[in-house]
């Protein structure tokens, strides 16, 4: 059992889906990104995002969604603040939405949105994972949606002036 347990697969299937209610069991808070369950990889090696047919059953299981606009254009058909909103009408308690300019959470009722400062990378690799993992940390520090939103930005924000993994 655990506090957070934040279930981040590359690609459909590596993590079967059923594993979500045994874990919805045994953390307190269970997030989830939502490319290891739209990631599909063709006969020829490409990947493309599909989407998740059972999304109705195994989000009502999730506190905290991550998607990208990709991911959330394919699972709902809408785009921003919409598609946050409508995935928490598919159960979802929590949706974080990242883009190219930043992040925002849909709680259920509310909207925070935050941008990204500068940033020296040109490669997009890992800021949605370093958003997920400091917005799971600051919420667990008990932070507000919004104040966990921008701390997550301004994290992200400092995550990409270099490569490699976040050195603080």
């Amino acid at each position: 059992s655990g506090d957070v347990v934040h279930v981040n697969p590359l690609w459909f299937p590596e993590f079967p889906p059923e594993l979500l209610a045994v874990l919805r069991d045994r953390a307190r808070t269970l997030a989830i990104d939502a490319q290891g369950f739209l990631r599909r990889a063709g006969d020829d090696g490409t990947l493309a995002l599909v989407d998740w047919d059972e999304k109705t059953r195994w989000l009502p299981l999730v506190d905290v969604l991550k998607v990208d606009t990709n991911e959330a254009r394919v699972l709902t058909g809408l785009e921003g603040r919409e598609a946050a909103s409508a995935l928490g009408a598919m159960g979802a308690r929590q949706v974080l939405l990242t883009h190219a300019s930043g992040g925002g959470l849909w709680d259920g009722a509310d909207w925070s949105e935050f941008a990204f400062g500068p940033y020296a990378l040109e490669s997009r690799t890992g800021r949605g994972d370093t958003f997920t993992a400091a917005y799971l940390v600051a919420a667990a520090r008990r932070m507000s949606g919004p104040d966990a939103v921008r701390f997550a930005a301004e994290i992200t924000t400092r995550k990409l002036q270099y490569p490699g993994p976040f050195r603080g």
